[in-house]
């Protein structure tokens, strides 16, 4: 069985989702492997500590700006970075595991299609449950997908419903036979593997927004190196210009 967990990332002119999939005898690796990235930051920076039922969580953005659980570390990025790095590194180790990533230009979308376009989470996520089930079947498994919290969870299952009964519509349609189940949403403070989509969603979007954006400086050399480290685990790779 291969175990997906899908986030998004977005801005006002880019929307984009990463997925990580991961065979599920390497998953519970992977979340002891990130449980030990915190253990170690809290044994290193004891202002870091929690004291209710909420463990402390891997955020891409809190990691990088220094807010949230990581707003006790504010002023120390060095810190932060290297906390961010070793759990990229947990991800980049784990055997099997290969990153989905889709996204589109929101512009072109409301340019093509006006106010009946539909939200850009519900094509990305549409193009990275495609991926998600190509690289599931050629891996010749079934795959069970989690996604993080979102307001409209009822219209994501009917839409999986039709993507697995009948197919996904498009240029390239897709049955998704490899799925096992509905989607999952979960919240993302309570599953270290949401965490790693996350952490994974926030720097190749960082990344590639500072392409894109034609941005440079000490930020956007610092998101090229963290997103070198998992960069050779991306298995698919879309981006929409409708």
């Amino acid at each position: 069985m291969q175990l997906a967990y899908v986030d998004e990332s977005y801005d006002n002119n880019e929307y984009w989702m990463a997925g990580i999939v991961v065979p599920d005898e390497h998953a519970q690796q992977l979340e002891r492997s990130l449980d030990q990235v915190v253990y170690e930051a809290v044994d290193k920076f004891p202002e870091l500590e929690r004291f209710d039922d909420v463990p402390l969580e891997l955020h891409g953005h809190a990691l990088a700006q220094g807010t949230e659980d990581w707003a006790p570390l504010e002023n120390k990025l060095r810190a932060r970075l290297g906390v961010y790095e070793a759990a990229l590194e947990a991800i980049s180790s784990t055997p099997g595991l290969a990153i989905v990533r889709c996204g589109l230009d929101r512009n072109a979308l409301v340019k093509r299609y006006g106010g009946a376009a539909l939200h850009p989470h519900e094509w990305t996520l549409r193009f990275v449950l495609e991926r998600i089930h190509d690289l599931s079947n050629v891996r010749n498994d079934r795959v069970l997908v989690t996604c993080d919290e979102t307001d409209d969870p009822a219209r994501h299952h009917a839409n999986v419903r039709v993507f697995r009964n009948q197919n996904t519509g498009g240029y390239l349609p897709r049955r998704l036979t490899t799925f096992v189940d509905t989607l999952h949403f979960a919240p993302s403070c309570h599953s270290r593997l949401l965490q790693a989509a996350d952490l994974v969603s926030y720097i190749s979007f960082r990344h590639h927004t500072d392409v894109l954006y034609n941005r440079s400086g000490k930020a956007a050399d610092g998101a090229f190196k963290l997103w070198m480290i998992v960069a050779d685990k991306q298995s698919r790779f879309y981006r929409w210009i409708p």
